[in-house]
């Protein structure tokens, strides 16, 4: 399967040079915790594939090694009371709300919009033997942000993860382009990241926050400019085992990148 890459088309518009304001106190929603992973992925794959339940259970217990749909989410963390809330977090148009999401929340898929659809494809479409693929999701794929007159400085986060349906651990460093040039500088924290399988289980590290801080340099006219994300092998100076991670082939890279900003610079 050749490698793929893949951006959650989610629009965080964001307010005005992004000022960061005072945690919100989490409102803890009751839920089932137990609850938050029941898709019936398996029932879905025997009702697509003329199965029934047992010959869908018996698919993934030999070429997968899946006892039960829970496996499939074992190595992830139990998410926190308040998971709802933060869910919300992502929508709220705060750039900071998004550091502010536990890893406990954002590691589980369900966090993120696709999965319900094309995310649980991977196991309803899953082929009779495990191949390899390779792939990237950046969420929020589009974000929007405007700074006013003397404000030189601007922050937000990215989600980056291996997309659904990944069975190699991946390593990458990110990089940007600026249309149209501009002096203009982006610091990614961190840089470079490791990612785990999205299957056929989510290892729990198959997502990491990227927090990118940038900074409006001398010379910069006021005007739009549109920030592109871009994923490359590691940097040459990063230590990392390719025994145990794939680099990011960026030849499969689609032109619009894993997520783009628009930035506004106000007169």
């Amino acid at each position: 399967m050749k490698p793929f890459i893949m951006t959650t088309i989610l629009v965080l518009i964001l307010g005005l040079g992004c000022v960061q304001e005072a945690k919100p106190t989490p409102v803890v929603i009751e839920i089932n915790l137990n609850q938050i992973h029941v898709h019936t992925i398996f029932e879905k794959h025997a009702q697509a594939n003329g199965q029934t339940k047992y010959e869908s259970q018996q698919f993934f217990a030999q070429n997968y090694q899946l006892d039960s749909e829970n496996s499939i989410f074992d190595q992830l963390d139990t998410p926190p009371p308040d998971y709802e809330e933060e869910k919300n977090w992502m929508y709220d148009g705060n750039s900071e709300s998004l550091g502010w999401i536990s890893q406990e929340t954002y590691q589980q898929p369900e966090f993120y919009p696709t999965f319900s659809t094309s995310g649980i494809n991977a196991w309803v479409k899953a082929p009779a033997t495990l191949q390899f693929s390779m792939g990237l999701i950046g969420t929020p794929a589009k974000q929007i942000t405007a700074l006013p007159p003397g404000k030189k400085e601007f922050s937000t986060y990215l989600f980056v993860g291996s997309s659904w349906g990944v069975t190699a651990r991946q390593a990458g460093s990110l990089h940007y382009d600026i249309e149209p040039d501009a002096n203009i500088t982006i610091d990614f924290s961190p840089n470079t990241f490791f990612l785990g399988k999205s299957f056929p289980v989510f290892e729990k590290g198959w997502v990491e926050r990227i927090h990118l801080r940038g900074t409006i340099n001398e010379n910069v006219e006021p005007g739009t400019y549109y920030i592109t994300v871009l994923a490359t092998p590691p940097n040459p100076e990063v230590e990392w085992n390719p025994a145990e991670y794939y680099p990011v082939d960026n030849t499969f890279f689609p032109e619009d990148g894993l997520a783009n900003l628009q930035l506004t610079v106000l007169p």
